[in-house]
């Protein structure tokens, strides 16, 4: 077995097979809403059985590729319309480690938190267990991802699942999500654009925009180069033959207090930066404060690059909205060492040896309803959130989502910054209502501010494995 150096990310490679892997995976579907359909397999043999008759249907890596030039040559044709749809519908499927064990599916993949699944993970996650929905304390054995750019073709496509499996399976629940509307398509509910920095995957991504270290294709798929077990030391045992290709699947529900978050930013914003005191320029204030909270302005201007003000051409420019190391500011003035982006991100703030095997692709969508009149009671009435996706080849072990959300996202000490204690990343660091403090919110960089609302609330979820497409004709499905 190859040993893998750091320094050499053009390490010969097989070329992916992209009509093998299910499309969610290295990019995420083109879509417009999605539903996530959780279920129970309740007749083994019969599902297996069915099965064969839902590959069909899922959309693979390639046919995701070809759906977006699709949906470009659409958008620059004489007989496109603003906001015109090209009618579109994506499905993929995975299965919890119990969905396996029911399926008779026993082989070691390799990923202790995978098998023991995200509710016993979710007091090490920093999650509160009486605050999860009901849905993911029970057992789930599944989930379809189902993605349109109309609820129509969401529930066209379900129905077409649903009778193709019949009574092998029982729907738990359909959690449902949908893009935000006009100028903030891309941004989640808290208003910053969300999906920019995308981890660039040698053989995979073209252009390879400035940014973090390129990676190998198997930090995300199994059984390709990169992945962990070619590692020395290896951490882990082999991955099954079947499993190349697939990737762990870490889904979250996580509900977002919208109006909670703006009044906090409101009152704080003043008392932090006092400078800036006129009534009249309180909102550009809370702008700053939000924007040193996530290491971001709501455009996507990264504050390593505009850190007093909003530059909405760096935000839109691929050659410089994620280049950037933190290399550039050894204290806090830019941004805050807590900040979100620097958290989930360290780049030169973490020992290089590390950073290029620490990246997942997020692929999830928010949920629930615009902020009207809560602004003006300041309080969440309405449930709304992010349904978070990201895949990996391994959760943890030092590399994926459980691995960041305990060890980054979660520790105060963290990044490793001498004489410093950074604090809780504000916007997804579950600690409860505990521990809620952070430095660098403003240009006395030690001083430490207590934070007491949460902002973010886990409503719960599941890890999963998504399987390619030999392995769900092979190992799944039986004729």
């Amino acid at each position: 077995m190859a040993e893998i150096h750091l320094d050499t990310p053009d390490i010969p490679h097989p070329p992916l097979d992209l009509s093998n892997i299910q499309g969610d995976i290295l990019r995420g579907f083109a879509k417009d809403t999605e539903t996530f359909l959780f279920f129970r397999i309740t007749d083994p043999a019969e599902f297996r059985s069915r099965l064969q008759h839902i590959i069909p249907l899922i959309t693979t890596a390639k046919q995701c590729e070809e759906i977006r030039q699709k949906i470009q040559a659409f958008r620059h044709s004489k007989e496109y319309k603003p906001g015109e749809r090209l009618p579109i519908t994506e499905l993929n499927v995975a299965f919890s480690a119990r969905g396996l064990e029911v399926l008779g599916i026993t082989d070691d993949l390799g990923d202790e938190e995978f098998k023991k699944g995200q509710y016993a993970d979710a007091e090490d996650l920093g999650d509160v267990i009486k605050e999860w929905d009901d849905i993911y304390t029970q057992t789930i054995h599944g989930v379809f991802l189902v993605a349109s750019n109309s609820p129509s073709g969401i529930e066209m496509l379900i129905a077409k699942v649903q009778s193709s499996l019949g009574d092998s399976i029982e729907t738990m629940a359909k959690v449902s999500g949908s893009v935000r509307p006009g100028d903030q398509r891309s941004h989640e509910h808290f208003g910053f654009k969300d999906g920019i920095s995308r981890p660039n995957i040698i053989g995979y991504t073209d252009p390879i925009y400035p940014g973090p270290k390129p990676i190998l294709p198997g930090v995300i798929l199994l059984g390709n180069v990169g992945d962990v077990q070619e590692i020395n030391p290896p951490v882990h045992k082999e991955r099954p033959a079947w499993a190349k290709d697939g990737s762990f699947l870490a889904f979250r529900h996580l509900q977002q207090l919208v109006p909670e978050y703006n009044r906090w930013l409101l009152k704080e914003a003043t008392r932090l930066f006092p400078w800036i005191p006129s009534k009249g320029e309180v909102g550009s204030a809370a702008e700053l404060l939000g924007a040193r909270t996530f290491g971001r302005w709501k455009s996507g201007c990264p504050l390593s690059h505009s850190w007093h003000k909003d530059d909405p051409d760096i935000a839109n420019d691929p050659q410089k909205n994620n280049n950037f190391d933190f290399g550039e500011d050894s204290g806090q003035t830019r941004l805050p060492f807590a900040a979100h982006i620097r958290k989930m991100m360290p780049r030169s703030n973490q020992p290089p040896d590390r950073l290029p095997f620490q990246q997942i692709v997020r692929a999830g969508i928010p949920y629930g309803p615009e902020v009207d009149k809560e602004t003006e009671e300041e309080s969440t009435v309405h449930d709304r959130g992010l349904l978070f996706v990201c895949y990996q080849s391994h959760l943890g072990n030092r590399r994926g989502f459980s691995f960041i959300q305990k060890l980054w996202a979660n520790d105060p000490k963290f990044p490793r910054i001498e004489s410093s204690v950074p604090g809780l990343d504000l916007i997804c660091g579950q600690k409860g209502d505990l521990d809620r403090t952070m430095t660098g919110l403003h240009q006395n960089q030690q001083e430490r501010e207590s934070i007491a609302p949460r902002f973010v609330v886990s409503k719960g979820g599941e890890y999963f494995f998504s399987p390619s497409l030999k392995a769900l004709r092979e190992k799944f499905a039986t004729s």
